[in-house]
């Protein structure tokens, strides 16, 4: 049960950081919330791209449940995917700072692809946020059916 806490709690916190900027436009006292985060957003995006590859190979073994329960196996999959893109955006700055010796080819390449991904931040952080709520949801349902 904690590891699902804390998969939950990690797919929250980057789904708030990500569309932070959305959240602090419409509600600013949540943004002023939001800003505490942001001294870690390097660090917890490492954490989410990490952290998201190791869950999206574990829960590849749920393949098999497809048939059975087609819907917890895609939200899965696609949260862990979430996670990784919205890891590697928010960790970016900190990702380049690693690859520092890389070279000039790598880094276009990394740069190339944040700039891709750059534009649907905010809509995969808000995917993450529903992602998150649905899982919790979905988890105690079936502890209480």
């Amino acid at each position: 049960m904690g590891s699902m806490w804390l998969y939950w709690l990690t797919l929250l916190v980057v789904g708030f950081l990500a569309a932070g900027s959305k959240i602090a436009a419409k509600n600013p006292d949540a943004g002023k919330a939001l800003n505490v985060l942001v001294p870690f957003q390097g660090i917890i995006g490492i954490w989410a791209l990490v952290y998201g590859i190791i869950r999206f190979i574990d829960n590849l073994s749920m393949l098999d449940w497809l048939d059975f329960i087609p819907v917890m196996v895609i939200t899965y999959l696609a949260s862990n995917i979430i996670m990784i893109i919205l890891g590697f955006l928010l960790g970016y700055a900190l990702i380049m700072k690693f690859v520092g010796g890389a070279s000039e080819e790598a880094k276009a390449k990394f740069a190339a692809t944040q700039a891709k991904l750059a534009g649907a931040q905010a809509t995969l952080g808000y995917l993450a946020i529903l992602l998150a709520i649905w899982h919790i949801v979905q988890y105690y349902a079936e502890i209480a059916a």
